[in-house]
């Protein structure tokens, strides 16, 4: 088996997804901090999960770093996704969130559900209009991923493996938001919508 970096192997599919048109619906971010007030989850692992997004009678095909956030705009909604990769399984867990922006420049980022999906196996997200199909899954690494929030300004919730960091965030596991965006409505909104 070819062994590369994970530079290299990153270089590789971004140029693989930009010659298949596919670049449009992925976070292009190397590392798992995000620029300031955009949404982003981590740690990115350098395992690989592709799926399909079935939404509004169109299908896109996603490959995305274990952990990483991926971007996909359905009509006016923006939708992340994340994958956790199952232990000892052909299986990962994808969380769906909706990308909000928030007055200012920021975003918000609430979770709408989240699905277990085996190789080759298909789930509707309850909560969002999307079914999912899991299409490949690539175990590069056994290590584990670094643990802890990024050093940035935004609001971090640990939640089923990742960290979901934006300007204000809303999951099952809670709901926080950084100083600068608590007492905007946009924010006070998001804390108050029932995670999926």
């Amino acid at each position: 088996m070819l062994q590369c970096s994970a530079k290299q192997r990153e270089g590789f599919v971004r140029r693989a997804l930009t010659s298949l048109g596919l670049a449009f619906g992925l976070s292009a971010s190397p590392l798992w901090s995000g620029p300031a007030g955009r949404a982003h989850t981590g740690p990115i692992t350098p395992n690989l999960v592709t799926f399909s997004v079935i939404a509004d009678g169109g299908t896109a095909t996603v490959m995305i770093r274990e952990g990483e956030l991926a971007r996909i705009g359905s009509g006016a909604t923006t939708y992340g996704f994340a994958a956790v990769l199952q232990p000892d399984e052909e299986a990962a867990q994808v969380f769906v969130f909706e990308i909000i922006p928030l007055d200012g420049g920021g975003e918000a980022l609430v979770q709408r559900g989240k699905v277990v999906i085996a190789k080759n196996g298909a789930a509707r997200v309850e909560g969002a209009p999307l079914s999912l199909r899991l299409l490949q899954l690539d175990r590069l690494s056994a290590a584990p991923p670094p643990f802890g929030p990024p050093a940035e300004p935004d609001c971090c919730v640990f939640c089923g493996g990742i960290w979901a960091c934006a300007n204000c965030v809303r999951t099952e596991c809670g709901c926080c938001c950084d100083p600068t965006y608590c007492e905007t409505p946009g924010c006070k909104r998001v804390c108050l919508i029932a995670p999926g």
